[in-house]
């Protein structure tokens, strides 16, 4: 039997769940109407919605959360000289050159832990943050369901202090 989402439950959970309502863009909440309308579309079992609901969930908390924390610790004033970008399309050596980059003691290489979960801003928690040990555990499950996504990804030995790819 094909299930459904709800976007507007799943909005409500999400900001129950933090108590927080500003998503930084007034027509969130309208576009993704539409993404969970296409997800609708797909015809997913019941696994497949709650698997999809919990995406879902964790992506619009994640947001909240982040929005929250650009008013909480407003970084955006801050002036970052040559900020360096790296882009290219798949398999080209774009992981290889941001691992390159991020040796540079110069230089500052987000760590998968910080993508996944940004929320606070490194540098407001210690070093014991929960996150890290959550990316961890995310990055073995990984392992284990995908074995040999090692062979093509050596760096990922390093779970959540490795360095991202576009997870997000």
């Amino acid at each position: 039997m094909t299930e459904v989402m709800d976007a507007r439950a799943l909005l409500a959970r999400a900001e129950a769940e933090t108590g927080l309502s500003d998503y930084g863009d007034p027509s969130l909440a309208e576009r993704f109407g539409a993404a969970v309308d296409l997800l609708n579309g797909l015809g997913m079992d019941a696994d497949g919605c709650r698997r999809a609901a919990d995406v879902c969930h964790w992506l619009l908390t994640t947001r909240l959360e982040l929005f929250e924390d650009r008013n909480r610790y407003p970084v955006a004033d801050e002036l970052i000289d040559r900020p360096m970008f790296v882009t290219g399309e798949p398999r080209s050596g774009t992981t290889l050159m941001h691992a390159l980059m991020s040796v540079d003691p110069d230089a500052r290489a987000l760590r998968f832990w910080e993508v996944m979960y940004p929320s606070p801003p490194p540098g407001v928690t210690g070093p014991d943050d929960p996150r890290r040990a959550q990316a961890d555990a995310d990055w073995r499950e990984i392992n284990a369901k995908l074995p040999k996504w090692l062979h093509s990804h050596p760096y990922n030995d390093m779970l959540g202090d490795g360095l991202p790819e576009d997870e997000r």
